[in-house]
């Protein structure tokens, strides 16, 4: 993981709120270009466990939500860098 990748994970942590959509997510830090959020932020941090899909056997379900994981959690608690 790269500096990069850990500061754009850490934003996505720091934005969640528990059971949020990826538009909501994308909504809080300010971004507009989907494709970027995507593959910079919410990829890596679902990648390297700090968020989960609520439905991961379906990443298309219309009712798909986000939540922290424990990792998440605990780097949301201490907002400190990975």
């Amino acid at each position: 993981m790269n500096v990069e990748e850990k500061e754009y994970i850490k934003r996505v942590v720091l934005a969640m709120t528990d059971g949020d959509k990826s538009f909501d997510i994308q909504d809080v830090l300010g971004l507009k270009h989907r494709t970027n959020f995507m593959k910079n932020y919410l990829n890596p941090a679902l990648q390297y466990g700090y968020i989960e899909m609520m439905f991961p056997d379906n990443p298309n379900h219309p009712q798909q939500h986000y939540t922290l994981t424990e990792k998440g959690v605990r780097l949301k608690k201490t907002k400190k860098f990975i």
